[in-house]
């Protein structure tokens, strides 16, 4: 079952969502509706995120 549902996965195309996600985010920081503050602290907190998130699993990788 594992198997099929890897090769499920596997037929996704992830671009349209991506190109979705970039454009939506140009939309909404050129129409002004969000601020720029706010802007600059979801992405620094997104940053920090996915930083500690790469760092763990570095960590546990190592370990393994």
């Amino acid at each position: 079952m594992v198997a099929g549902l890897r090769a499920n996965a596997a037929a996704v195309n992830p671009v349209p969502y991506s190109e979705l996600i970039m454009d939506s985010g140009i939309a909404l920081r050129s129409s002004g509706i969000a601020p720029d503050r706010f802007i600059a602290v979801f992405h620094t907190g997104l940053g920090v995120s996915l930083l500690l998130a790469g760092l763990i699993f570095g960590r546990n990788y190592g370990k393994a």
